[in-house]
């Protein structure tokens, strides 16, 4: 059951900056980097801007939390998300990801369980078991600027996020749940400060987080 908490919020990676574009990420407290700390490094000489640009970019703002083009990567080449592949792929990955932070947003307001280590396991051992191996696991984990336990702590935040889906419509016929998660999400990001700051394509229509 999720009850009201006053601890600070704390963060999920798939919305950091990718620090690997300034150095490898020095913590997994999955702490995020402030709007002014990238804008900051980013003003460094034009080619040195050239060449970072060529590994990732930014691809929107929610709340202050940026998201970039490498966290859309990692969410399709993981298989985190199902949405198939075509021409607006990352388009509505990247506006499931909006979604699903401003949900992690809520989910780090209330004392959420933190999943027990076996329920994580299972799924990490899903996700390895849609991949060739685990060869393929750490070629894009290098890919993406991911650490072993940064797909963890994704996991654990997307097992913390359905156990608050769940609580939150458990009253809703199972017929409506979908519709009323959706409608709700969708409250939240208009609601949010939400910035695209570079197009990856147009999603024709906002996943849904009531699957």
């Amino acid at each position: 059951m999720a009850t009201w908490s006053d601890r600070p919020p704390s963060t999920s990676v798939s919305a950091r900056p990718f620090e690997r574009l300034y150095g490898r990420r020095a913590t997994l407290g999955l702490g995020w980097m402030s709007l002014g700390v990238v804008i900051a490094a980013v003003l460094v000489p034009a080619v040195t801007m050239a060449q970072t640009a060529i590994l990732d970019r930014i691809l929107a703002i929610v709340d202050g939390q940026i998201i970039m083009h490498s966290d859309v990567r990692a969410f399709i080449d993981l298989g985190l998300v199902d949405i198939p592949a075509g021409p607006s792929q990352e388009a509505e990955v990247l506006t499931w990801l909006i979604e699903r932070q401003v949900v992690i947003d809520q989910v780090d307001r209330f004392v959420v369980t933190e999943p027990d280590s076996g329920t994580v396991d299972r799924r990490l051992a899903h996700v390895r078991s849609q991949l060739s191996g685990d060869s393929d696991l750490e070629l894009i984990l290098d890919r993406v600027g991911l650490a072993p336990d940064d797909l963890r702590q994704l996991i654990v935040d997307d097992i913390r996020r359905d156990a608050y889906l769940t609580d939150r419509f458990e009253v809703v016929a199972d017929g409506l749940r979908e519709a009323a998660i959706g409608d709700w999400v969708a409250d939240l990001v208009r609601r949010a400060q939400v910035r695209r700051v570079s197009r990856t394509g147009s999603a024709p229509g906002s996943p849904n987080f009531g699957r």
